[in-house]
């Protein structure tokens, strides 16, 4: 009786621990729909990286590691200084000079 017991407790959490929730963070950002960025090809993607957000010449600019990154859809008015973010790294043009590789984000979080 005890090993029967036992078996279905194990066997409650590890099945509850392989399905964690999907918005651990506090707050979602509501993103733009539209992207400046609209008619360039995905060459990569991000998913779910802590983010350090900046303003540099009236951009935001995120620091991924030692990446910069240039969100096309980011809302104006956002105060944090630390997000978590997913979405698509797109094509730089080669005659640009940018601050940072262009991205449309599919999501936000607030940390």
């Amino acid at each position: 009786m005890k090993r029967k017991f036992l078996f279905a407790v194990m066997i409650f959490i590890l099945s509850n621990g392989c399905y964690p929730s999907k918005n651990i963070y506090s707050k979602a950002i509501k993103l733009q729909q539209k992207c400046f960025y609209e008619n360039r090809n995905v060459t990569n993607s991000i998913k779910d990286a802590e983010a350090e957000l900046t303003v540099q010449n009236n951009f935001y600019v995120l620091k991924v590691k030692d990446r910069k990154y240039i969100p096309c859809n980011l809302p104006a008015g956002i105060k944090h200084q630390s997000i978590i973010i997913s979405g698509e790294i797109l094509q730089i043009m080669p005659n640009e000079r940018l601050m940072g590789t262009p991205l449309r984000l599919s999501s936000a979080y607030i940390k």
